[in-house]
């Protein structure tokens, strides 16, 4: 037996967004979900079904779970009739996830970390309008702009990329200087591109 790992977790995350009970298979029987005050220890695949079972209202999803040890009187147990309860009431909790870790597990499984939003299992990677509102909270987003602009400049596809226009705006935001709207970003005039979100990765990957 064994506690849940990030993976683990993952996987239950996956399934309930997807109301998948399948996925709950990548979950082996031997990981434990500890439990807490008034909750008993309790299978992690066990819980993934449960919460299926709940969130779809479909009992017989409930046919799968497994109790882990003897009947406790004055806990709460997740068991065959406990999710066959939570199922006919519509109950369900579960769990959250770090987006780092997720954008790193579709990574893993061949996902665009760009495009993976557009799968509906999770929110996209950069929000730019909540990135605009904090970029003058980082006193040196000036710095790393200018030497992530430099990195495209030197690069054979900089006049493909869509990146350094965006990356000019951002800086003449919190520097308050003009001349990063006119900034020459590709051997001609700065253009906009077609696409909504930029890649800010080059920007916001410390090394």
């Amino acid at each position: 037996m064994r506690r849940v790992t990030e993976r683990d977790e993952l996987y239950r995350y996956l399934a309930q967004e997807l109301a998948e009970p399948s996925i709950c298979e990548k979950i082996p029987w031997s990981v434990l979900s500890p439990g807490g005050f008034f909750l008993s220890p309790s299978y992690e695949r066990s819980d993934c079904y449960t919460f299926i079972a709940g969130r779809t209202k479909n009992p017989w999803i409930c046919w799968r779970v497994k109790r882990l040890g003897a009947f406790h009187l004055f806990s709460q147990q997740t068991s065959l009739w406990s999710c066959v309860n939570d199922a006919l009431r519509g109950m369900n909790a579960g769990v959250a996830v770090p987006q780092a870790s997720l954008v790193r597990f579709f990574g893993e499984l061949g996902y665009d970390p760009d495009t993976i939003h557009m799968e509906g299992i999770t929110p996209p990677v950069v929000s730019v309008k909540d990135l605009y509102r904090q970029i003058s909270k980082e006193p040196d987003i000036v710095a790393r702009i200018a030497q992530a602009t430099r990195d495209f400049e030197k690069s054979q596809d900089s006049a493909k990329s869509e990146d350094p226009p965006y990356l000019a705006d951002m800086a003449a935001l919190p520097s308050k200087d003009p001349g990063w709207c006119n900034r020459d970003t590709s051997g001609s005039r700065a253009r906009k591109p077609a696409s909504p979100i930029p890649r800010l990765v080059p920007v916001y990957t410390r090394q």
